[in-house]
């Protein structure tokens, strides 16, 4: 009896995992990505989205957790860009770094990952924002010729508590 019940416990997990549930996630799927993100972030539209720069590829997805809301800005927020690149990680890589340097930011980490079959590098770095000290993880992939990056902010102060949420979306995301 007792192995029986161990058998119909494997069983059971083995059927939840193969459905593919995503523990009420949201699934985005539009503009040649897809990911899961927290059920009950926003889901904004393209527009709604600035990076701040002039010289930033096209976001293509954005998500924001709707508790993150200051002076009707989200604070917590993660973006997906989109550009042709005929260029390999590597420089793709060495390019975003002069860039974030130039802007005046302070890189913590970077370290090699891969995302959606390909190699990918994550780029962790300090930011200040309109005088509001900010931290965002930042994965950068080529796929076809195509850069994409995944750029995750939010406070410094909110940054680890985070990092579940960003985890979810990073370890999702797939290139259609």
């Amino acid at each position: 009896m007792k192995r029986s019940i161990v058998l119909l416990f494997l069983v059971l997990v083995a059927t939840t995992l193969a459905s593919g549930c995503t523990s009420g996630n949201e699934v985005f799927n539009a503009n040649g990505v897809t990911f899961n993100y927290p059920s009950g972030w926003d889901n904004l539209s393209t527009n709604q989205v600035s990076i701040g720069t002039t010289d930033a590829a096209p976001v293509i997805a954005s998500v924001a957790d709707p508790d993150s809301i200051q002076n009707n800005v989200y604070k917590t927020l993660v973006a997906v860009q989109k550009t042709p690149a005929n260029l390999t990680i590597d420089t793709v890589t060495s390019e975003t770094k002069t860039s974030l340097i130039d802007q005046g930011v302070q890189i913590v980490s970077e370290r090699n990952l891969t995302v959606s079959g390909v190699p990918a590098t994550e780029i962790v770095y300090t930011i200040t924002v309109s005088g509001e000290a900010k931290k965002e993880r930042m994965v950068l992939m080529v796929k076809d010729n195509v850069a994409y990056s995944i750029v995750c902010s939010t406070t410094v102060s909110d940054y680890n508590s985070q990092q579940s949420n960003f985890d979810l979306i990073i370890n999702s995301f797939q290139i259609k």
